[in-house]
């Protein structure tokens, strides 16, 4: 932006920042001309925010709390959400906020029923076989991993991984052949692929010194992926309360 030529004609679009009449004059300044700002604050698909335990099922924020006052919440792991989400609310992205926990999430999950049927999974087995060849990848691990997940429709995708192997999921995740997701926040950042929706397995992350609660700018960057435009008419965002005897739920909604 600084050294961008002043002919050059800028258009940001952002749905995070949050000093906007601040950096709206920042760059008038820097482009020497006025810089108009449009704020549009109704989202093309709605958001429907929830929370989900095993003793209340799918849950408001006031129903999961009155329910944890009674003593109703039970502990509650990552796969009975997902299979609760299996009927109606898949494609969906799970965020973890740990590369290792990606990894074993997805494994865990791989003791369910398969998420494709027969010509998805051909689809899958055709495309893995293209990258194995073409990047001489049969003796992997990773590879060899991701490749028995694929072929069920489930996936981890974290900063860590090969590019080549990223590139192996966001092409089957672009052609819908990905189904669950496991992944970190990058895949919110550096990458635009909406689902139907979005689940936050914690609400903490490490900052480098100790665990926090999500900021509310890092928890709408991550939901803002649910809901596709034209194909859903609502997304929905859901985070598990695992932990009856600690839930320490936020409501961000």
């Amino acid at each position: 932006i600084i050294f961008a030529p002043l002919h050059v004609r800028i258009l940001g679009l952002s749905a995070t920042i949050g000093n906007l009449e601040q950096f709206t004059g920042w760059l008038s300044e820097v482009r020497k001309e006025p810089v108009a700002l449009v704020v549009e604050r109704h989202r093309t698909v709605p958001l429907i925010h929830r929370f989900y335990n095993s003793g209340t099922g799918i849950a408001s924020f006031a129903e999961v709390t009155k329910a944890s006052h009674q003593g109703q919440l039970r502990a509650t792991d990552h796969r009975q959400l997902v299979d609760v989400l299996r009927k109606n609310y898949l494609p969906a992205l799970c965020f973890l906020f740990s590369r290792r926990q990606c990894v074993d999430k997805a494994k865990e999950l791989l003791r369910q029923p398969s998420f494709l049927g027969w010509e998805a999974a051909g689809r899958v087995k055709k495309t893995l076989d293209a990258y194995s060849d073409r990047y001489d990848l049969k003796n992997h691990a990773s590879f060899s991993l991701l490749a028995r997940l694929l072929h069920k429709g489930i996936a981890f995708h974290h900063a860590g991984l090969l590019p080549v192997l990223k590139d192996l999921v966001e092409e089957l995740f672009e052609q819908g052949l990905v189904k669950v997701l496991y992944c970190t926040e990058t895949f919110a950042v550096g990458v635009n692929y909406p689902v139907k929706s979005v689940c936050f397995l914690e609400q903490q992350k490490f900052d480098g010194r100790s665990l926090r609660p999500l900021s509310v700018q890092e928890y709408m960057q991550m939901s803002g992926r649910a809901g596709r435009r034209g194909i859903d008419p609502r997304g929905y965002v859901f985070t598990l309360a695992a932990n009856p005897d600690a839930p320490e739920l936020v409501d961000y909604s």
